[in-house]
């Protein structure tokens, strides 16, 4: 609420903006926060969701509850980073963010996980540089834990993307399993040996895909395989 108030009022400070707008802006915000405070449903037009979606959670969650998730989604996700405990742990990035005046708490989910509160030029400091940590949601780091995968053990990542997880499940098996990322698409797939030269990860072989020719190319069984496919 505040952070669109503030908006609204700065908008009196720039050049050249039609009075009529400002007001309709005002009226609209006023509006908006009236009714996302109150226990009624508000119009998709101002929880700027899908009907359905509206509709869907309307079977188990209250008017407020939906107006409150609306407007807590219209915000942009925090920056969230994994720490690559190939080459470090969580406490001694924290103390490195703090000492570089950067506000952050740690996941309580993730055990490698941290949180940002703002969002820091991260190519500045040494310890983003030298791939000690990466950035990566936390529900997508909670991925990797689910799979649990052991040491000297064959992982496939079948939508690998640009390697998110395929270098925490390298991680967590302590850079000792041989996994297999692949992916249909190229351009984001060629970063995953960067990251991994990066975090000093060598168990990654990259292998671009195309369309049903996985099977074709890859003749053994796997101990893992992840399958992210709303990724890809």
């Amino acid at each position: 609420a505040e952070y669109l108030v503030t908006a609204i009022v700065e908008l009196e400070i720039l050049p050249d903006l039609p009075k009529d707008f400002i007001i309709y802006c005002k009226q609209f915000t006023a509006k908006f926060l009236e009714i996302i405070n109150s226990d009624s449903l508000a119009s998709h037009h101002y929880l700027c969701m899908q009907p359905w979606m509206i509709e869907s959670l309307s079977t188990k969650y209250s008017a407020k509850d939906i107006n409150n998730l609306a407007f807590r989604l219209m915000y942009p996700a925090p920056v969230c980073l994994r720490v690559n405990t190939l080459s470090a742990n969580r406490s001694l990035i924290m103390d490195a963010l703090a000492a570089n005046s950067i506000k952050a708490t740690p996941s309580n989910y993730s055990p490698d996980g941290i949180i940002l509160a703002n969002r820091p030029q991260l190519n500045n400091f040494e310890f983003y540089r030298n791939g000690s940590v990466e950035v990566q949601d936390i529900g997508s780091q909670l991925i990797s834990y689910s799979l649990a995968p052991e040491k000297n053990t064959d992982i496939l990542d079948a939508c690998a993307g640009a390697g998110g997880k395929t270098l925490h499940i390298a991680a967590l098996t302590k850079d000792e399993a041989k996994i297999i990322a692949t992916d249909l698409e190229f351009n984001r797939l060629k970063e995953i040996k960067i990251r991994a030269n990066k975090a000093g990860i060598a168990s990654i072989a990259v292998i671009p895909q195309r369309k049903m020719e996985l099977k074709n190319k890859i003749k053994h069984q796997f101990d893992y395989i992840l399958i992210d496919a709303p990724c890809s």
